[in-house]
């Protein structure tokens, strides 16, 4: 489902894809969890549409609430949460 929201709303459709990922990480909270792994990486599919939106504020908010989610979901060495931890302190050097 990620996928094929992510490939039909590359083609410069930025706000229509947030709009589609909030219903989509909604869905899986619902269906699933919220600390699913499908629900976690929905939330970080979002980050890149937020910053293509340039949309930081916001974006970095999602990355840190994100972060904290993964750490106690997933562990702090999991892969993903090492990630999202590169970016929010990439977020966090930025003038």
């Amino acid at each position: 489902m990620r996928r094929a929201l992510s490939s039909s709303t590359s083609c410069g459709h930025v706000q229509r894809a947030i709009t589609e990922f909030a219903v989509l990480i909604d869905n899986y909270g619902k269906y699933l969890h919220p600390d699913h792994p499908k629900a976690l990486a929905a939330r970080r599919d979002l980050v890149d549409w937020l910053i293509r939106a340039r949309e930081l504020p916001v974006a970095h908010q999602v990355l840190r609430s994100l972060l904290a989610d993964q750490v106690r979901a997933l562990g702090p060495d999991h892969p993903a949460t090492a990630h999202t931890r590169q970016i929010v302190e990439l977020f966090e050097k930025r003038p």
